[in-house]
């Protein structure tokens, strides 16, 4: 994807934030860069870019990348103007298809843009930057650049066994399951589809799985290929989820000694009767205990996922399980797939979360023989631990997380799974200090409705009431022509979004049919800043943290040109 020619079209807010998106203060971090269309004539070819942000330095060198196959942009040509990337190709081969990738380099680092192609000679014309806006342009595409059929007319008959589904029933659910199929595949490095010998992916309008349940997504296969089941209105988690299914069937993994990685042996139960109070130590979702095929799949899904990658990197800071899984999986895909693993999307994930370190202690102690909370007690956090409940002490960590103590051990949960009512009896003191008698009972913050300051208890409020599902961007992303910045103040877009829930029970003019809220550090359409934007489906709203303060305003300017 690239920031020109055909686009989805974007509705714009009209509130331009130049001197905030180009703020002299913002951290020192590697330029980001996008590819613009050739400009084909002849036999030759004039490669543009553009530099989105220098990351706060100079940029020092830019550039192309390109050849005559995506995965082997093995030839390099520096642009004269750095701040201004373009290069003129010559003799090329006409009727010959070239790939290129722009770069830029600053103090620190080098980033790259999106791979883009064009056709040399006389006729050629180049592909455009943008996504397709059409069903065979998405088939096209994802057939060239990836080298996989999508299949949503008719059945396929190796699905038989295993699920009923039906077709998506109309073209607009086909393209939106095109375009999320498009996004998903464009995330992972060249070569490592074809690792995974994918057959094809199924578009489905309705899953079920034989014992009656729905279902968003399947994996199918064994060591000689694999095949996906996609249902059109899933999110693009989903997919990342299946697609590590089809990696383990592709290389026939067992993971044999994954249950070691555990606090303790035994948590996984497929049945899920046990319906644990609090998710153990190790684990970033409840659904990741049935099992540890899902444990595995849900992990590697938020390693992808721009959207849940900080809050697996949060959780890893404070969970030495979870980062000794995220290290092992990382581990095993290196291992299986070797070079195409360097600079994937996991890759990197896997290195943060192995530098994520703990917040600062504050240490609870509940009285003996009393309740941790009205609801959940310390006999909970016994059943997972193993521990008898009264050698259990318990520890804030600056908001969400509860780290519990017993012996020199130490395990993390989130404080925004229990109850956030304190019982009597509860002292608080310094880590590693008597208790004080007398002192004001703990008061977790992190479950607290009310706290604007925390993400989760904002997104509850917004989901429940609204119905809308909010999000933080995570990653440098590119939707067609919008580039939207990754968030690093969590407590800055919990405020937006609860500056945004104002707005809406007050009244006052927002856009309508609203079912994604997307909080982004900075936000631009075609290279110029904006505070928000809608996307074509008119569903999906970005918000820039730049319009805090001011977002009222911002939704105003859009609510007018819808």
């Amino acid at each position: 994807m690239s920031l020109s020619g055909k686009r989805v079209s974007m509705v714009l807010a009209a509130v331009i934030l130049l001197l905030a998106v180009f703020s002299p203060f913002a951290l020192a971090e590697a330029p980001m860069v996008a590819t613009l269309d050739a400009v084909v004539t002849g036999s030759g070819a004039l490669l543009k870019s553009l530099v989105l942000s220098s990351g706060g330095q100079p940029i020092t060198e830019s550039g192309f990348y390109y050849g005559t196959s995506r995965t082997a942009l093995n030839q390099k040509v520096q642009a004269a103007n750095p701040e201004s990337p373009e290069y003129t190709l010559t003799t090329l081969v006409p009727g010959t298809t070239y790939y290129y990738q722009a770069y830029a380099v600053n103090a620190s680092g080098e980033s790259v843009g999106e791979v883009v192609s064009f056709k040399a000679g006389p006729t050629a014309t180049a592909r455009p930057a943008g996504q397709p806006t059409d069903i065979q342009g998405y088939l096209d595409r994802i057939m060239d650049e990836f080298g996989m059929q999508v299949h949503y007319k008719t059945k396929r008959p190796e699905w038989n066994d295993r699920v009923s589904y039906t077709l998506t029933s109309s073209d607009s659910e086909t393209l939106t399951g095109l375009k999320l199929i498009y996004n998903a595949l464009a995330r992972y490095p060249s070569g490592f589809l074809g690792r995974l010998k994918l057959k094809y992916i199924a578009l489905a309008g309705a899953i079920t799985t034989k014992n009656g349940e729905a279902a968003t997504g399947v994996a199918l296969g064994n060591t000689q290929q694999t095949m996906l089941l996609i249902q059109a209105s899933t999110k693009e988690s989903v997919i990342h989820h299946e697609i590590f299914h089809a990696f383990e069937y592709a290389f026939g993994l067992r993971f044999a000694d994954w249950d070691k990685a555990n606090v303790k042996s035994g948590l996984y139960d497929e049945s899920g009767s046990r319906n644990y109070d609090l998710t153990p130590p190790g684990f970033i979702t409840r659904y990741a205990l049935t099992m540890p095929e899902e444990d595995r799949a849900d992990l590697f899904m938020y390693m992808m996922t721009g959207s849940l990658k900080d809050q697996l990197i949060d959780t890893a800071g404070h969970d030495k399980y979870l980062q000794d899984k995220i290290r092992r999986l990382n581990n095993t895909l290196e291992t299986n797939i070797g070079r195409i693993a360097q600079g994937s999307v996991w890759s990197a994930t896997a290195a943060e979360a192995a530098r994520a370190t703990p917040k600062t202690l504050r240490t609870v102690v509940p009285a003996s023989g009393a309740k941790l909370y009205d609801g959940p007690d310390t006999q909970v956090f016994s059943a997972v631990m193993d521990a008898p409940a009264t050698e259990l002490s318990v520890v804030q960590t600056g908001g969400r997380w509860l780290k519990v103590l017993y012996g020199n051990e130490a395990y993390y949960m989130l404080a925004s799974e229990v109850n956030s009512s304190p019982s009597a009896g509860m002292q608080s003191s310094a880590p590693g200090a008597g208790n004080q008698a007398n002192t004001p009972a703990y008061q977790p913050d992190a479950g607290s409705a009310n706290n604007n300051y925390n993400i989760n208890g904002v997104a509850e409020r917004l989901l429940q009431n609204h119905g809308i599902s909010v999000s933080m961007n995570t990653t440098l992303s590119l939707y067609d022509d919008l580039v939207a910045g990754a968030v690093r103040d969590t407590r800055g877009a919990a405020a937006l979004a609860a500056e945004y829930e104002e707005l809406l029970e007050s009244g006052a003019k927002v856009p309508k049919g609203v079912t994604d809220l997307v909080i982004c550090r900075t936000l631009a359409v075609g290279g110029s800043p904006q505070g928000a934007a809608m996307d074509g489906s008119g569903s999906v709203l970005y918000i820039s943290q730049q319009a805090s303060g001011q977002l009222k305003s911002v939704m105003e300017a859009l609510v007018a040109q819808l």
